[in-house]
């Protein structure tokens, strides 16, 4: 049987092209190791079907650099059915490969990108729920402070009414009262200032 390789496959391969072309089963162990089942089987199935190949693999060439190979070919079995042969190219395709691991890297971690900046947008968003949330609760504080303090102001006017009206006639007309109406009025100005301590009291409780 004759083993015929070309100038360009020597080159791919890295062997002197001076050296004799290697046998299928050299070539084989050329063929990566996690390869090698799956080249020898591509083979043989396509030798037994008298059919076309085409698949990738990889090598390690004699300077013990990996590389990415398409084998493209066709088998020939001879007429008796027992052996035949193999024509064929191959195609050094790292650099294409090289390239589309790099891309398959880039694409995963802008995936990762992605999803970091999702869940940043849900955190934020989740954020910004709360903040309103409480804007809204602040508001409703406020109302109800703004309503407290109006319903204080209007409870403390009255007695605070009662205290100037009183002290003011007291002021005014102290000489022209008896003894009995002053007391009377003191009385009141005394109930006014009781009312307005307990109101306070109760506000700071």
């Amino acid at each position: 049987k004759n083993n015929l390789w070309s100038y360009e496959t020597f080159k791919i391969f890295e062997k002197d092209i001076k050296a004799n072309t290697p046998s299928l089963e050299d070539f084989y162990n050329i063929v990566h190791p996690e390869d090698q089942s799956f080249v020898r089987n591509s083979f043989v199935n396509a030798m037994r079907n008298d059919s076309g190949f085409n698949f990738e693999h990889r090598i390690i060439t004699a300077g013990n650099k990996i590389k990415y190979l398409q084998s493209i070919g066709q088998a020939f079995r001879n007429k008796k059915k027992s052996g035949g042969r193999i024509s064929g190219i191959f195609m050094d395709i790292t650099e294409r490969k090289i390239s589309e691991e790099n891309l398959g890297k880039y694409l995963f971690e802008l995936k990762k990108s992605k999803d970091l900046l999702e869940d940043k947008a849900m955190e934020l968003a989740s954020l910004n729920q709360q903040l309103l949330a409480a804007s809204n609760e602040l508001a409703k504080t406020n109302e109800s402070k703004d309503k407290f303090f109006s319903i204080l102001a209007h409870d403390l006017r009255s007695p605070f009414h009662g205290l100037l009206g009183f002290s003011n006639m007291l002021l005014a007309e102290y000489d022209n009262l008896s003894n009995e109406e002053r007391k009377h009025i003191t009385e009141r100005i005394n109930l006014s200032a009781i009312y307005v301590f307990k109101l306070i009291e109760n506000l700071l409780e």
